[in-house]
């Protein structure tokens, strides 16, 4: 097997070129014919999990900094 060094610089000018991008998409493309399904996806799945950030971040943030309890429950501390 070569060194490293000698590798490398082949490595990121096909990378910078876009080429390991092109080999990713081919591979899915082949996997999901060999699955007889469509070499193109026909829909995408988002995920609707939500972050709360910001404004309501801070507002939903007790005196001490740490998430209000909205259960009603009493803390151990």
């Amino acid at each position: 097997m070569p060194h490293w060094s000698t590798v490398y610089p082949y490595f990121r000018k096909w990378q910078k070129e876009g080429v390991w991008e092109k080999v990713a998409q081919a591979l899915v493309r082949r996997d999901r014919e060999r699955e007889e399904r469509y070499a193109s996806p026909s829909a995408s799945v988002m995920d609707s999990q939500s972050v709360v950030t910001g404004i309501a971040r801070i507002l939903q943030t007790g005196e001490k900094g740490g998430p209000v309890d909205t259960t009603g429950r009493r803390s151990r501390a």
